[in-house]
């Protein structure tokens, strides 16, 4: 593993300081967000020893007053800084703060994270860690892997021994904080209880530095950059990607055993991310739970992860595996999913027995039922190419037809307005809160690259075997299958479907 010196970022860490200390009930964290719903112990950098010697930190907040052994944990293990980071920054800087209102949330929730304020109203615990190498942790900084999963469940265990604890571990939150729950539940630490992995990647080759071979390990790399700080080395994934370019043992260790994970999951994905979207389907399908939902929604993982009824969704699932509560989680629709319909009105929460569907099918005039796109190449005066495509939708005047991922109305004076706001804003200027729209999905392949594996391979999604490359010979034509990413999408009588290759 290549490893690099970090950029100092250590003024955005509120510092070292162990204590405990109690938080009131009615008191304001930060102008604008949530009082606190009651009185919070919050045990702050507490020293967590792993298997090898390294020492992780973690805040703990806790009910005050719970009987001992009562308190069930939601354990959040953390790369942006357990108690703050760029992140908690740029949120609040991003317009309509990327659909979070700040009166939703009591700003202890840190980033990407559930906020202790509603949790520990209900009777949990929130345990946030600060991963290995990052902030005061001990150790280097690495994308997510094997290792992380180990120290997991040292953490899981950690906590199950907890004289307040009842003995039972989940863990919550989203991409980074989802990523390596999967790796966690892998090592099946015994007092792990369920899981909930919302909007998170967990094949970093496949879904992050070399989707279709081709590479783009800006945003991973970024990661490290930008959005973390520590006292050691991080990963280098710019070099790493650059010395490993076939699928080999190193980025192996990068993905999960998902057959291996088998506590109950409830799992959220969304069509638009495009990041996450094809490594939690397919996390999803591999599993070996009995008991796993999965709920796949029409807006961003952000306000997604914050809005009320989501909570409550998600607390309910909690409540029956953590607490043996008997409410009635187990009949909830195993499949949920949301249709967009750009221009129009999405289908929020269609039920489904189960996903993959098996109940799909095509009849159409020349688009067939794959999702994959065949096409047929040959490279003028190369030895190869990368070829990227992209699907649109238009109405039936030619105008693109894009889906807002972020309500900005939400809990506003006047929701419409801001709504119109933000459309208005993004036709006179593109780039204007570009990531809040999406245009559809794409797929791309170095055609070098192109060898399918035969026995993962499907008629609707290609899986490479990127096991070594094939350059192209002089005038030679491949076939090349580019896997596009799942859709959730309908259309109207008029309007258009438009493949783009580029």
């Amino acid at each position: 593993m290549a490893t690099s010196e970090r950029i100092e970022r250590q003024h955005l860490l509120p510092g070292f300081s162990p204590c405990t200390k109690t938080l009131p009930r009615g008191s304001i964290q930060k102008e604008g967000h949530l009082p606190l719903p009651c009185d919070i112990l919050l045990e702050q950098d507490v020293e967590i020893l792993m298997r090898d010697g390294a020492r992780l930190y973690a805040d703990v907040y806790r009910p005050p007053k719970a009987q001992p052994g009562s308190i069930p944990t939601v354990f959040a293990f953390t790369p942006f800084g357990k108690q703050g980071g760029p992140n908690r920054h740029n949120f609040d800087r991003r317009e309509w703060r990327c659909g979070v209102p700040r009166k939703v949330v009591s700003s202890l929730e840190v980033f990407e994270r559930p906020d202790p304020a509603y949790w520990c109203f209900h009777g949990y615990a929130i345990v946030a860690v600060d991963m290995r190498g990052t902030w005061n942790s001990d150790g280097n900084a690495v994308l997510p892997c094997a290792e992380q999963g180990q120290d997991g469940y040292d953490v899981v265990e950690w906590i199950a021994s907890r004289d307040w604890s009842n003995g039972r571990v989940t863990m919550s939150g989203n991409s980074f904080l989802a990523a390596t729950q999967w790796f966690v539940g892998a090592e099946q630490p015994p007092h792990l209880t369920c899981l909930a992995p919302w909007e998170g990647f967990n094949d970093v080759y496949n879904d992050q530095v070399c989707r279709g071979r081709i590479p783009d390990a800006g945003f991973a790399s970024g990661l490290f950059l930008g959005d973390l700080s520590g006292k050691n080395k991080v990963e280098d994934v710019l070099t790493t990607t650059e010395e490993n370019p076939l699928c080999n043992a190193y980025w192996a260790s990068r993905q999960p055993k998902w057959e291996n994970i088998k506590v109950p999951l409830y799992v959220v994905a969304s069509w638009t991310n495009p990041l996450h979207t094809r490594g939690k389907l397919k996390a999803f399908e591999k599993s070996s739970s009995e008991y796993k939902w999965l709920r796949v929604h029409n807006s961003h993982e952000w306000p997604d992860l914050y809005q009320q009824q989501n909570v409550e969704d998600l607390r309910s699932f909690y409540d029956f595996f953590m607490k043996d509560v008997n409410n009635d989680w187990i009949y909830t629709l195993r499949v949920r999913l949301s249709v967009l319909n750009a221009g129009g009105h999405d289908i929020v929460n269609r039920s489904e027995v189960g996903y993959p569907l098996a109940r799909q099918e095509a009849d159409s005039m020349s688009l067939q039922e794959s999702s994959k796109i065949q096409i047929f190449v040959q490279a003028e005066g190369s030895n190869g190419m990368d070829i990227f495509a992209t699907l649109k939708k238009y109405n039936s005047e030619g105008e693109l037809q894009k889906s807002p991922m972020i309500d900005v109305g939400w809990l506003a004076d006047d929701p419409e307005k801001e709504r119109k706001l933000l459309v208005s804003m993004n036709k006179q200027n593109k780039d204007f809160c570009a990531s809040y729209f999406s245009p559809g999905p794409s797929g791309c392949l170095r055609v070098s690259h192109q060898a399918l594996d035969l026995g993962k391979n499907t008629e609707f999604q290609p899986v490479y075997t990127h096991a070594k490359e094939e350059l192209l010979g002089h005038g030679e034509v491949v076939a090349a299958d580019i896997e596009v990413w799942p859709y959730g999408w309908r259309f109207e009588a008029g309007e258009i479907l438009r493949l783009s290759l580029s």
